[in-house]
């Protein structure tokens, strides 16, 4: 987490000094004396320098998959490239519940003795998204067409959240019961049916709960799209922007506490159709939408 924080502090840094130092070009030039020596005009006076009028500047606001809701300056330094820094922010939010059977009876053969059922799982999955972006935007014909590329620092996250039930009253195993010991809870091995050497033990909190942390790919993950718009405006006040593009994001990460003994990453190896799932997952697709407005630069 900490990581994740330091990316994203890093990346609205870079967007701040990229707008304040765009401004502070903005607001003065220079201005050439009858004699050969020059002086700072500030803003408000003639610019006589060609290169500045190619600089715009511009705060994007959008609404994106995945990432949220999106806040970046953008600064076009000619017509044909502009850069851009910024971060997306999705709170954290339940996504859906599911009761799941949790292996089967020979593998919870402890709680079958102690309770005389096999207990089922009660989960709750929920996404937050927290990440810096820093992105190079290419305009071949000068215009709104773009091609964009960068990377996106942080990776969102699903965390799941699973309480151990009694399937005929949905309520958690441990109430109005005294057969297990709260301070000892019986520990539970999952292993692959295709080698079961390979085997991840599991250990659920006095409360019969397990949590678990998915981190959806690398904490640096390269960017590749297309887009349409001007994230820093040169000839309006205000423009729509689009973008369609693909993050590499890598394979999935897991992490939890209950674990005690193995590797929790092996438990997507131990399902195909979770390994198909982690797989796609590697490749996230990205919409981007919404609209900048130019803070100061081209337009005459």
């Amino acid at each position: 987490m900490r990581r994740l924080l330091y990316c994203t502090i890093m990346g609205a840094i870079v967007s701040l000094l990229l707008c304040t130092e765009a401004v502070a070009q903005k607001s003065s030039s220079y201005k050439r004396l009858p004699d050969g020596t020059y002086v700072t005009s500030k803003q408000g006076a003639t610019q006589k320098n060609s290169a500045q009028s190619n600089l715009s500047v511009g705060l994007a606001l959008g609404v994106s998959v995945p990432d949220g809701v999106t806040a970046q300056c953008a600064v076009r330094i000619m017509p044909q490239l502009a850069v851009r820094a910024g971060i997306g922010f999705f709170p954290k939010m339940q996504l859906f519940k599911k009761t799941i059977e949790f292996g089967d009876a020979v593998k919870q053969q402890s709680y079958e003795d102690a309770l005389g059922y096999t207990p089922q799982l009660s989960t709750k999955f929920a996404y937050s998204n927290l990440n810096g972006q820093l992105m190079l935007d290419w305009h071949p014909g000068g215009k709104g067409f773009r091609v964009s590329a960068g990377v996106y620092l942080g990776a969102p996250k699903v965390d799941a959240h699973g309480m151990m039930i009694d399937a005929k009253t949905g309520e958690s195993i441990m109430k109005n019961q005294s057969t297990l010991d709260p301070n000892n809870m019986p520990s539970i091995t999952i292993f692959d049916a295709n080698d079961e050497t390979q085997r991840v033990t599991i250990q659920p909190t006095s409360e019969a709960a397990l949590d678990a942390t998915v981190t959806l790919g690398r904490v640096a993950r390269p960017y590749l799209g297309i887009g349409f718009g001007q994230m820093a405006p040169s000839d309006k006040p205000v423009s729509f922007f689009m973008d369609l593009g693909v993050l590499l994001s890598g394979k999935v990460r897991i992490a939890s506490p209950n674990v005690i003994n193995g590797d929790p990453n092996l438990l997507v190896d131990f399902d195909p159709n979770v390994q198909d799932i982690v797989y796609k997952a590697q490749f996230l697709p990205v919409i981007n939408m919404g609209l900048a407005i130019r803070l100061g630069g081209a337009a005459k």
